[in-house]
């Protein structure tokens, strides 16, 4: 049989028996059937099916691999043949729990499509990429690097920081890999991340907003509100790399930030049930800008054009809501005096593109921030880094020329009520919206 509705089964032989007529008729597509939880995972990844329909006694069914399978886009459905059985499927995230008898059309329904002939499921890769709601009340900034590149976490943190003068902005951990912001900011991810409003937000809690307050910290020695990642990115993934979930954490963020800042970790694709990779590239497509750090040397710059090369294509970013900066490192004060600046300028103009930012390395600020604990732009306000880096938020946070470059997207976050009068005396950078 070719064609039809696409399914994978983690059934006992008793279940699919008495179901067997349903699914052997026409419409339907039997692709494989699994024993346990891993070889399920493993049938739906590598034949990407559009059903999969479980068993309350498949072993090593749970929470988890239920979100695992969801991130890699079948619908679920579990399949009952008592009140025991349904009443365990019932406490699981299904999308239906079913009893027999039942017929081809029914599950033909589940898949969206009754009757109708099905192509395979794509790949996450090929999806339409889903853009920020239009009724989102904040701005997201997402800021990434690529694989060798310096100093993207470093960016995010300045960045924020300096925003924060003046702003109400929060920044947020999403690096699916592990980052390091609970270590430099000296705080304990298991007494609040990110994992918690993810929690309530699939808990169904009404108050997640009111809630938040309890986990940011921050706010102490020029670090701005912050929300680190999960404690065990390994283990805690399932429960925040879901599409869905992912995209309504940010929307919780902004409800209570005019402007959220996302470190967001480089890894953009990988195998399937990757969650690392989806939770970044959700964060990628959810963003009103995406800012992209690049190396100056050759194989920094390879990786780097890799990278925008799939924001780009692969994952459709428009054009006018990518900026990129060009880090500078050791050994090379400038990146714009580095041997690849021109092969920089060259590569980005062949796509249209253009650098945003020459963020020059700053040594003696860098040594100030590890003295300090604090992040580099606000350790060192007057250095090379801060006016930079200054200089590129304010050209996508604010207009400071007669006229808006046309591929330029502008975000205004709201004020903070006394920053001014908070910040009075304090030695800061001068940024174009404050003279």
């Amino acid at each position: 049989m070719s064609g039809g509705g696409r399914i994978v089964l983690g059934l006992t032989p008793a279940e699919e028996e008495a179901i067997e007529e349903a699914l052997w008729s026409g419409g339907l597509r039997v692709l494989a059937s699994a024993a346990d939880a891993g070889e399920l995972l493993e049938l739906v990844a590598s034949s990407r099916p559009e059903l999969v329909l479980v068993s309350a006694e498949l072993p090593g069914l749970d929470a988890a691999l239920l979100a695992r399978l969801r991130s890699l886009g079948p619908r679920l459905a579990g399949l009952a043949l008592d009140e025991r059985a349904e009443a365990l499927l019932g406490r699981l995230e299904l999308d239906r729990v079913l009893r027999p008898p039942i017929e081809a059309a029914r599950l033909l329904e589940l898949l969206g499509a009754p009757g109708a002939e099905s192509e395979p499921a794509a790949a996450p890769s090929a999806q339409v990429p889903r853009r920020a709601p239009a009724e989102r009340p904040g701005n997201v900034v997402a800021v990434l690097g690529s694989k060798g590149s310096p100093g993207s976490s470093e960016l995010a943190a300045s960045f924020a920081a300096l925003v924060a003068r003046a702003h109400d902005v929060l920044l947020g951990e999403l690096d699916g890999d592990g980052g390091g912001l609970a270590l430099r900011l000296g705080v304990d991810p298991r007494q609040g991340s990110l994992l918690a409003p993810a929690r309530a937000l699939a808990g169904g809690a009404a108050d997640a907003r009111e809630l938040l307050p309890r986990w940011v910290v921050g706010g102490v020695r020029g670090w701005p509100a912050v929300i680190v990642g999960p404690p065990d990115p390994g283990r805690d993934l399932v429960e925040i790399a879901l599409p869905e979930l992912a995209e309504r954490l940010i929307g919780l963020l902004t409800a209570s930030f005019p402007l959220v800042v996302l470190d967001v970790g480089h890894r953009l694709s990988g195998g399937a049930g990757d969650l690392a990779a989806a939770l970044h590239r959700e964060a990628a497509l959810g963003a009103d800008v995406v800012l992209l750090a690049l190396g100056a040397r050759p194989d920094q710059l390879h990786a780097g054009l890799a990278q925008l090369d799939l924001l780009l294509g692969e994952l459709g970013l428009p054009p006018e809501a990518l900026r990129v900066a060009v880090n500078g490192q050791a050994g090379a004060r400038s990146p714009r005096e580095a041997d690849a600046a021109g092969a920089i300028t060259d590569e980005l103009a062949a796509r249209g593109l253009t650098v945003d930012a020459w963020i020059p390395f700053d040594e003696r600020g860098l040594r100030a921030a590890l003295r300090r604990g604090a992040p580099l732009a606000t350790a060192a306000p007057r250095g090379p880094y801060a006016r930079a880096l200054g200089g590129l938020v304010s050209a996508i946070l604010l207009p400071n020329l007669p006229r808006t470059a046309a591929r330029k997207r502008r975000l205004r976050p709201a004020a903070v009520a006394g920053a001014a009068a908070a910040t009075a005396g304090s030695e800061e950078v001068v940024l174009p919206w404050r003279r």
